[in-house]
């Protein structure tokens, strides 16, 4: 131990005062080189350090190591570049033709190079290590290729370094000089400052930098590497201070006293220090132990000195810690290693480690050194944080199946419901009655259309809602919002207008169905908040900057009501009216223009609104879409059939809902086709065994044997091989994300959810039905 702690005491005192033993006795550590033999020293300290610090107070003492160290680089044959501000090239000219050099040849050979200081370390006023570097580096490779030994540069540094971003990049850019181009480049560098240019801090921290330094006329020759910190260099010295240490480190005045002094700050900041520290000898045993980590693990520093860690460590932990102890000793540090520790109550506690390994001098392991951080609040607070988002992921999963369900449980006996009032439509009803059953299929589009908001709001709060990609054309799109809104417009005497911009490409790439919900809801919010004038929706191409890639910005402006502007901040959120007042004029349940930012959001576009109360609003959204070089394609469609009776045509109906399985068979033999009916899965193979069916409707949830379940055994062929190509559409209350692509995966063609319209689904059995002979 006694050993160790010598060598860590010598080690303290060479770093800070870079002090041999003959140096601390009071022996000179640098040399006053007398002026015969300056030069002689000089080019022999560059040759030998490579990259040498240059500090002067007066010109005279610049220009005289330059200019000795360029001339004797001509006289070499060595490239030499000269950064210069003080030392004007006139003086330069000067000063070489004392020596008989020529200055203008050469300058014009190009052996010297002379820049603008204010212009070559600085780019836009910002000084960039690595750019210098670089700059160097191909420099000197240019000199190897010409055929000269080495590159020269004398560098003034002459800009303001009071900002700590360009210090800390002049330190920085030192580090990269001496780790790259000194090991692997024939450079030699004169790094040229002027001490009254700048504070004491900023002079120390650049001597710091430099592996020699040059005073005026003194040459340093011993590495003052390191000057020790707040003892000469700062503010109570002011520029006098690397004057004052100089002196002091050349006589050897009170050198034992500060180091002393040092000392005594060093123990005092180690022994009191907020953060718990700690070293370990080579097998693990506690060598030191400050306050601080005494306070945390509730011990006396007498009861933990001498005492192995690992009889601190919980069980669990103590494998880890061997590993880890191995690292830190071979790689020589280790930072923000986790372990449990044992307080002295019998608790644990995390803490959180970063250490270094000292080494004697023939670099062999001493002991570590250590701080410790207890991180046991932030674990505990994490833990419960994890806690919270699982608690809430279930929450929000709970939910999502919740809502799934209860859609299921509605949609189920409304689609009965509407599939009655769609029969009963048909028959003998006078206007009153016809009155009340529209008056019934509004209130149920309504509902229907409540559910699925509802959906996609909780679809997209469990990240579930997926966008997908297809070709498809804007304008049909568009073609079909006039279709739908345009009887209630003409209702309302609102003039609906639609307009594309022709240079929007005919053909584009991405979800129809988001966009067309999208527009759907804007439109529909329009219509709503409307009663005279005109809705205007438009498509206007935006600048893009991909290759196929196309941008669009569309709008939707009513002149409706408008927006108060205190409510346009919230006017996307969820449940968000602009009247929410028990005396509403308006239906609705706030949804809408939350769901069409949620969805303009998760297809990577903006939105916008623009609103003034009695005048009207205006929304804008911005998406971006693929496109394609066949634009002048017909995009594939079915030709479906109006009205098309198909009496030889067999369709089974697999439902177990009565009402449902009634009103579907009604419909269908209205239509013309043969129907039979099965309660569950297992009913309709019993039925393909016997008989041939051109189609099937399927229903998911059902008793004894779902429809994925029956789907996967008629596609198996076990039921019937004639059966196993049968086309298969399934009619499901089931809308969460995902359910269409299971289901199409089950080998069902199409998928059509309930509350059922009736077109939509004879158009679907008439895609399926056109091709069979």
């Amino acid at each position: 131990m006694a050993r160790c702690l010598k060598a860590y005491s010598i080690k303290l005192l060479s770093k800070y005062y870079i002090a041999e033993e003959v140096g601390l006795r009071g022996a000179i550590m640098n040399e006053d080189i007398r002026q015969s033999d300056f030069k002689t020293e000089l080019i022999k300290c560059m040759h030998e350090k490579k990259h040498v610090l240059l500090l002067y107070d007066e010109l005279k003492y610049y220009r005289n190591a330059a200019i000795e160290f360029i001339v004797d680089g001509l006289n070499s044959g060595d490239q030499c570049l000269l950064a210069f501000d003080k030392y004007k090239p006139g003086m330069v000219a000067k000063d070489l033709s004392g020596y008989g050099i020529d200055y203008g040849k050469v300058v014009k050979s190009g052996q010297l190079i002379l820049v603008d200081a204010n212009t070559y370390y600085l780019t836009d006023k910002v000084f960039y290590p690595e750019k210098i570097l670089k700059s160097w580096q191909e420099l000197t490779l240019k000199t190897v290729q010409a055929g000269r030994t080495c590159l020269r540069t004398v560098g003034e540094i002459n800009f303001d370094l009071d900002d700590n971003l360009k210090i800390d990049n002049l330190i920085y850019y030192k580090y990269l000089v001496n780790k790259n181009i000194f090991s692997e480049y024939p450079f030699l560098s004169l790094c040229v400052y002027n001490k009254n240019r700048y504070s004491s801090e900023i002079v120390k921290r650049v001597v710091q930098a430099h592996p020699m330094l040059i005073y005026n006329s003194n040459i340093y020759k011993n590495n003052i590497h390191y000057i020790p910190p707040n003892i000469y260099l700062n503010d109570d010295y002011d520029k006098n201070g690397i004057d004052l240490w100089l002196e002091n480190v050349k006589s050897g005045n009170s050198i034992f006293k500060r180091m002393n002094e040092s000392e005594k700050k060093f123990r005092l900041l180690y022994e009191y220090a907020p953060i718990p520290y700690l070293s370990l000898d080579e097998s693990g045993f506690f060598v030191g132990v400050n306050k601080s980590l005494c306070c945390t693990l509730g011990y006396d520093k007498e009861e933990l000195i001498g005492k192995k860690i690992r009889n601190l460590l919980h069980p669990d932990w103590q494998i880890k810690f061997e590993n880890e102890f191995k690292k830190l000793k071979n790689s020589g540090e280790e930072h923000n290693v986790e372990f449990c520790l044992m307080k002295k109550d019998g608790s644990y506690i995390f803490g959180e480690f970063s250490g270094v390994s000292g080494y004697y001098e023939d670099n062999s392991f001493c002991q570590t050194h250590c701080v410790f951080r207890d991180i046991t609040k932030e674990k505990q607070a994490n833990e419960k944080l994890i806690e919270a988002k699982e608690a809430a992921e279930e929450a929000s999963r709970t939910k999502t199946m919740f809502l799934a369900n209860m859609s299921h449980e509605i949609r189920t006996p409304l689609n009965g419901i509407m599939g009655m009032l769609q029969l009963l439509h048909d028959t003998s009803l006078t206007e009153e009655q016809c009155d009340f059953l529209d008056t019934s299929m509004e209130s149920c589009n309504r509902l229907a259309h409540l559910l699925g908001d509802i959906l996609d709001i909780s679809r997209i709060e469990a990240c579930k809602l997926k966008i997908y990609s297809e070709d498809f054309e804007l304008r049909e799109i568009f073609s079909s919002l006039q279709q739908l809104f345009a009887f209630s417009a003409a209702q309302k005497k609102l003039s609906l207008k639609l307009y594309i911009c022709p240079s929007v490409p005919k053909i584009l790439i991405g979800d129809k169905a988001r966009v067309h919900q999208i527009l759907n809801n804007l439109v529909g919010n329009a219509l709503k908040f409307s009663n005279k004038g005109k809705i205007e929706v438009t498509a206007f191409p935006l600048p893009h900057h991909k290759k196929n890639e196309y941008r669009v910005l569309f709008s939707v402006s009513d002149s409706g009501i408008g927006i108060p502007e205190e409510k346009l901040d919230v006017i996307f959120d969820e449940f968000t009216q602009v009247d929410g007042s028990m005396v509403r004029n308006f239906e609705g349940a706030g949804l809408g223009l939350s769901i069409v930012k949620n969805l303009v959001s998760l297809m990577g576009g903006g939105s916008s609104i623009e609103s003034e109360v009695g005048i009207g609003t205006t929304v804008y959204f911005c998406l971006t879409f693929g496109t394609t070089d066949r634009q002048h394609e017909q995009l594939k469609t079915i030709n479906k059939p109006k009205n098309c009776s198909y009496k030889s045509r067999d369709i089974l109906v697999v439902e177990d809902e009565r009402i449902n399985q009634l009103y579907l068979v009604k419909i269908l033999q209205r239509n013309g086709f043969s129907v039979k009916t099965a309660d569950n899965g297992k009913q309709a193979l019993d039925l393909l065994k016997n008989i041939h069916f051109d189609l099937i409707l399927m229903d998911i949830q059902m008793p004894e044997m779902d429809g994925v379940e029956t789907t996967l055994a008629i596609r198996s062929g076990k039921v019937s091989e004639t059966s196993s190509d049968i086309p298969i559409i399934a009619l499901t209350a089931h809308t969460l994300a995902g359910d269409e692509q299971s289901f199409l995966k089950a080998g069902m063609n199409a998928y059509i959810s309930k509350p059922l319209d009736i077109n939509d689904l004879l158009n679907k059995i008439d895609s399926f039905l056109i091709n069979i002979n």
